[in-house]
C-alpha cells in the first residue's frame, strides 16, 4: 500500500483528526483508514456483504473479542463515491470524505444507524465531528490537539 499525502485537498493529518474526533475518547488499540476507488469498494462490498455495487464506507471490527473495549478496526472509504455524492449534495468532496471517515469510526465505537433514531444520532455525531475538524483546520481548535496530530499520536490514514 502506498501512503497518500493529499486526497481531495485533505492531508493525512486532517483525516486523522476526523477519526480521532469520532473516537470521542474511546480507547484505541489500532485503526486504519483505507481510501479506495469504487472498483475496489465494489469488490469489498460484494465479498463481505454480498451486495454487488460500491458503497461509501465499510467499517470492519477487527477485535478478537467483541467485549474488548478498545477499538481495533479498519475503515474503508470510497474516494470516488465521496466525489460523486458531494456533487449530488452540494458539498465538497473533502467534507464528504471526512463524513465517511467519521461514519465508519462511529460504527466501530458502537453507533448503529439501522433505524430512524440511530440514523439521526449518527448524523448528529457526524456533524459534530465535521464542525470540530473544521474549527481545528481554521485555527479555532486546541493547539494541543494539532500538536498531537502532527506528532502522529492519532490513528494513521493510509491507502
Amino acid at each position: 500500500m502506498r501512503r497518500l499525502s493529499r486526497v481531495h485537498g485533505l492531508g493525512v493529518a486532517t483525516i486523522r483528526a476526523a477519526a480521532q474526533e469520532a473516537l470521542a475518547g474511546a480507547a484505541l488499540r489500532e485503526l486504519s483508514i483505507v481510501l479506495v476507488d469504487d472498483r475496489t469498494m465494489r469488490a469489498l462490498h460484494r465479498a463481505h456483504l454480498g451486495i454487488d455495487g460500491p458503497t461509501d464506507v465499510l467499517a470492519f471490527d477487527l477485535r478478537d473479542d467483541p467485549a474488548t473495549p478498545a477499538v481495533e478496526g479498519e475503515v474503508v472509504v470510497s474516494v470516488d463515491t465521496a466525489a460523486r455524492q458531494a456533487r449530488r449534495f452540494g458539498t465538497t468532496a473533502a467534507r464528504e470524505l471526512l463524513r465517511y471517515v467519521a461514519h465508519g469510526v462511529l460504527h466501530l465505537v458502537g453507533h448503529d444507524d439501522g433505524d430512524a433514531v440511530g440514523r439521526q444520532q449518527m448524523r448528529r455525531e457526524e456533524n459534530r465531528v465535521l464542525a470540530r475538524v473544521a474549527a481545528v483546520r481554521s485555527g479555532g481548535g486546541s493547539g494541543k490537539r494539532r500538536q498531537a496530530a502532527a506528532a502522529g499520536r492519532t490513528p494513521r490514514a493510509q491507502r
